[in-house]
C-alpha cells in the first residue's frame, strides 16, 4: 500500500506540473506578442537593408517555428522559462562561469539552422548585425548532452528533459526540498539543504529505474551537487559551441542555435510559391525567395 500511495502522489505532482508547464507556455507567448512589432514588406525589407547588413552580405538560413500569422514582424528576446521541463539547465547555463561567452538562454530566441523539428509556422529569422550565438550539439538542446551525461553515468540516457524531471522528483519527493528552478540563489540554497539530508538518508524507490539510482548516487550524495549538475551540463565537452554572426555559416545544418540579438521574422512561406508541378514552396527554396527578393532591393 505504502508504494501504491506514493505513487498516486507522483501522479497527482505530475498533473501539477503539467498545469504549471501550460501556464508558463501562454505566459511566455503573449510576451512574445507583446514584444513584436509587425511590418509590411516594405518596411521589413527597409530595416533589414538599414539594420541587418550582416545578413544581407552573408544570408544564413536561419529558422524559428512560432504560433503566429505576422508574415513580416521584428521583435526582441523576452525573459521565458524551459518550456518542456523544469529550467535547472537555463539556470545554469545563464550563471556558471562555463557558459560566460554563451546568449544567455533566459533571455533568447531559439532557432536553428536550417532543418530541424519545428513547431507551428515556420519564419526565417534575420538578427541585427553584432549579434552573438550559441549552437547545440544537435538538432534539440534536450539531446545535447550525451558526453556530460555518460560520464556521471548515466549511460543510454540522451535526454536533458528525462534527468531534470528525475532530478526534480527526488528532490522534492525523497529528500523534501522543492528546488527553485528560477532564481539562481535559491537554487543553489536549495542543493546545498539535499547536500546535508543526502549525507545521511539512503533513497527508497518504489521501481527499479537505474535512472533514478545513478541520480541519487552521483549526483545527490556527490557532496557537490552544483559542481556535479555543471559537469553534466558543460558546454566544452558537450561540444557546443559560441560564435560571433560571421561564423554561423560554418556551423552544422540543423542545429539548435539561439541569440539575445533583436530580429526581424519572415514567414518562410509568407508569399505562397509555387513549383513547376503546382506543389507549395517551402524550406530552402522559400528562404532563398526571401534572399532573392532583398537582394533586389539592395
Amino acid at each position: 500500500m505504502k508504494y501504491l500511495k506514493t505513487y498516486i502522489e507522483s501522479q497527482a505532482k505530475q498533473r501539477d506540473w503539467s498545469t504549471i508547464l501550460n501556464k508558463r507556455r501562454s505566459l511566455i507567448s503573449n510576451r512574445y506578442i507583446k514584444a513584436s512589432k509587425r511590418m509590411n514588406q516594405d518596411k521589413a525589407i527597409d530595416f533589414i537593408l538599414e539594420n541587418c547588413k550582416e545578413w544581407v552580405e552573408n544570408p544564413v538560413d536561419i529558422r524559428r517555428g512560432i504560433s503566429m500569422e505576422y508574415d513580416f514582424f521584428y521583435s526582441k528576446p523576452v525573459t521565458r522559462l524551459s518550456r518542456d521541463c523544469r529550467n535547472y539547465y537555463t539556470l545554469i547555463m545563464d550563471n556558471a562561469p562555463e557558459w560566460k561567452d554563451y546568449p544567455k538562454r533566459s533571455k533568447s530566441f531559439i532557432c536553428s539552422l536550417g532543418d530541424a523539428r519545428m513547431g507551428g509556422n515556420i519564419f526565417n529569422v534575420i538578427p541585427l548585425d553584432g549579434s552573438k550565438w550559441g549552437i547545440a550539439s544537435s538538432d534539440d538542446i534536450y539531446d545535447s548532452f550525451e558526453k556530460g551525461l555518460s560520464r556521471m553515468g548515466f549511460k543510454g540516457y540522451t535526454s536533458m528533459s528525462e534527468i531534470m524531471t528525475t532530478f526534480y522528483t527526488i528532490a522534492e519527493k525523497y529528500y523534501g526540498i522543492e528546488v527553485s528552478d528560477s532564481n539562481w540563489a535559491q537554487f543553489k540554497k536549495d542543493l546545498k539543504k539535499i547536500e546535508k539530508i543526502a549525507k545521511t538518508k539512503e533513497l527508497e524507490i518504489y521501481f527499479d529505474f537505474d535512472i533514478y539510482i545513478n541520480m541519487d548516487k552521483n549526483i545527490m550524495k556527490s557532496q557537490n551537487i552544483l559542481k556535479s549538475l555543471i559537469d553534466i551540463i558543460n558546454p566544452i565537452d558537450n561540444n557546443f559551441t559560441f560564435c560571433e554572426y560571421s561564423e554561423l555559416s560554418k556551423i552544422h545544418r540543423g542545429d539548435e542555435c539561439w541569440t539575445d540579438s533583436p530580429c526581424v521574422f519572415i514567414k518562410n512561406n509568407w508569399m505562397p510559391l509555387k513549383d513547376s508541378k503546382g506543389n507549395n514552396i517551402y524550406g530552402t527554396a522559400g528562404f532563398q525567395h526571401i534572399v532573392d527578393l532583398i537582394n533586389k532591393r539592395k
